[in-house]
């Protein structure tokens, strides 16, 4: 599973004026995002509003994320949605579409008890051959996995590991020592060395998506037993998220990016663009650190 270490962006799905997928934009980040060294990317999660489109839009972005890495990166495509039918369709297109893997929450709204939701993992990861990412963002769907949880998901077959979307790194680094093959990607960007630190193997993350050489330095510094330069690297990615929780966080990707040229449009209702002084101090943040050169 060596394959799975490295960055992976949680690409932002950009849209056109009109609302739909921009498919041109998402070549132009694509190529620009493998030219930074990323190992691949992450679609469809809560970044790339996943949860927000059609059934038929994931199948679209999925179909040309792959087309724009053209082999060049591995695609990991979050098909979470809130019953296990639909999730199984969109893992299955995964598959088909030339993905290397998938990424499911736990079940979301319905507070489902642990054989539900070993059933609800074992039908999807049955559905194909690819691997499956557990995501654990307990923040966000309440739902905090535990090691003899994972221990027991793990015994499915093609459970091949988790986005560990929390602070807990101690708990993390219990889970990493279960298997040896065992992937584990970090998912808060501002910790993303303190992850790696305790055994993760590579990073999926929001602002990935506006400053990649930052996260691809960090990995290859730590990798290079140079820590003081990874340390110094992640500082610039903390002093730089210290910005975007200043504001609407969920805005901060795309106004980020719009500001670096992409044209990846505003995010999808409920969510919100940045209002101009929340867009001006993650402006103001990106040229001062030189994340704009």
């Amino acid at each position: 599973m060596q394959q799975f270490h490295g960055v992976y962006p949680a690409l932002v799905t950009p849209f056109d004026k009109a609302g739909g997928i921009n498919e041109t934009v998402v070549k132009e980040i694509v190529d620009w995002h493998l030219e930074a060294g990323v190992d691949g990317f992450y679609i469809c999660g809560g970044t790339g509003e996943g949860l927000l489109l059609s059934a038929a839009e994931r199948r679209q972005m999925l179909e040309a994320t792959v087309r724009a890495a053209a082999g060049r990166g591995k695609v990991i495509a979050h098909v979470t949605t809130l019953d296990t039918s639909t999730t199984i369709d969109l893992a299955q297109h995964a598959e088909a579409s030339g993905a290397a893997a998938v990424s499911v929450l736990p079940p979301i709204y319905y507070n489902v008890d642990s054989p539900a939701l070993m059933e609800h993992y074992r039908l999807i990861a049955s559905a194909t051959q690819l691997p499956l990412f557990v995501y654990h963002i307990p923040a966000l769907t309440g739902k905090l996995m535990s090691v003899d949880e994972m221990r027991q998901l793990l015994e499915i077959p093609n459970v091949s590991g988790l986005k560990f979307s929390d602070y807990d790194h101690f708990t993390m680094h219990r889970i990493r020592l279960l298997r040896d093959d065992l992937i584990v990607y970090s998912g808060n960007d501002e910790v993303f060395l303190s992850a790696l630190n305790l055994g993760a193997n590579g990073g999926i993350g929001l602002t990935y998506n506006f400053m990649p050489q930052v996260y691809v330095g960090i990995y290859q510094a730590f990798l290079s037993d140079d820590i003081c330069r990874a340390r110094e690297l992640q500082w610039k990615s903390c002093a730089m998220i210290d910005a975007g929780f200043q504001v609407y966080g969920m805005g901060v990707a795309k106004a980020a990016l719009q500001h670096l040229g992409f044209d990846v449009g505003e995010p999808r209702r409920p969510l919100r663009a940045l209002m101009p002084d929340e867009r001006k101090l993650i402006v103001e943040r990106m040229d001062a650190l030189g994340l704009t050169k």
